[in-house]
């Protein structure tokens, strides 16, 4: 195993473990490419309950149940790593001990990687490596919702699958305040503002960075939220503005306002039109800008958000040609190969060379 915690189970569950122990001690076991549940009630003879996977799993390696002991939030530390994907953090309902049932509880905004979390009431603390601290609203274990963050790794900014950064959060001091080890940064000693969400306005901002689309995709999605505070309406203008994107010819023009209502702290989606041009052109930029902000509401980080669109247009020769100069790479392989070979044959001096100059444009 990489990491434990374990459950003191005194409810009706009891009766699915190992001879009816009652009460049950369960150790959470996390364990590479599972998270297993044994009844170690007896320490001599520990008897597993269960173990469950997920089709994403590349390193199972921490978690921690919820205080009520019916849920155990999961890590994976290599996923986004090694598959690519946007940070997944996992909740495994352990209404069953026998059968647990795991789904994808967090979808985030990028492919930083989690590390470790913890459960304090209805708040979930990651350490989130380059993303630094961030807190979830842990009412929905099935679904969580990040109420508030604090970047400890600042440059570079890009926030990427990568172990550096915040290693350790530690939220169980009696001061109520948030230890954070970052690995690059040190220690930080934090207040916990999160829980003070009904008696603040919040901050509206961006989540990410920037985006970046495929020409081909058809469309944008920037993410809004509300942190810090949802106390009263509030409400946000947005419209793009031009860069090295044209709007007309390279996406369309969007703008419009975006509001949200005493207690409502969802994300918000924007989504822009992208065209696909035939035209060959290189990556392009424009941005999305926010004004006009109401109800006391703050910006949270920048009032603007770079759009790349990365040109995914296929290769051309730069010369012309009845076939559209497409290259055809084997073909010019093969070619420089028997250039190469029969030169050898015929003891030409300048055999190497003359195949060096066919590859040497690619």
């Amino acid at each position: 195993m990489h990491d434990s915690t374990s459950l003191f189970i005194t409810d009706n569950r009891t009766t699915q473990c190992d001879q009816g122990h009652n009460p049950c001690e369960v150790l959470v076991d996390f364990n590479e490419s599972t998270v297993d549940l044994w009844d170690v009630t007896i320490k001599s003879a520990p008897v597993r309950l269960s173990a469950t996977g997920y089709p994403e799993a590349r390193y199972t390696h921490s978690g921690w149940p919820t205080e009520d002991q019916q849920y155990i939030v999961v890590h994976d530390e290599l996923d986004e790593l090694l598959i690519g994907i946007n940070t997944h953090i996992y909740t495994l309902d352990i209404g069953d001990l026998r059968t647990p049932r795991l789904i994808t509880s967090y979808i985030g905004p990028d492919t930083t990687t989690d590390h470790n979390g913890y459960a304090k009431g209805d708040r979930y603390y990651v350490s989130h490596y380059r993303r630094g601290l961030v807190v979830f609203d842990l009412a929905n274990p099935e679904d969580l919702r990040e109420v508030g963050s604090l970047d400890t790794f600042l440059s570079p900014a890009e926030n990427v699958a990568v172990t550096e950064g915040a290693w350790g959060v530690y939220p169980f001091l009696p001061s109520g305040n948030i230890l954070v080890s970052d690995i690059d940064n040190g220690l930080f000693v934090l207040r916990d503002n999160t829980r003070d969400l009904g008696a603040n306005v919040g901050r509206l901002g961006f989540i990410g960075n920037g985006v970046v689309v495929a020409e081909s995709a058809g469309g944008a999605s920037v993410i809004l939220r509300r942190t810090g505070g949802i106390q009263g309406a509030v409400s946000v203008d947005y419209a793009t503005r031009d860069g090295s994107a044209v709007a007309g010819s390279d996406y369309t023009a969007t703008s419009g306002t975006l509001t949200w209502v005493a207690g409502d702290d969802v994300e918000r989606t924007i989504d822009i039109p992208i065209v696909d041009e035939t035209a060959e052109e290189g990556n392009e930029q424009f941005s999305l800008a926010l004004s006009n902000l109401t109800g006391g509401a703050t910006i949270d980080g920048s009032t603007e958000i770079a759009v790349t669109i990365s040109a995914n247009d296929a290769p051309r020769a730069s010369g012309g040609g009845g076939g559209g100069g497409r290259i055809d790479l084997l073909s010019l392989l093969l070619a420089a190969g028997a250039l190469y070979w029969a030169a050898r044959r015929r003891g030409n001096s300048l055999a190497r060379p003359a195949a060096r100059s066919v590859l040497g444009p690619i």
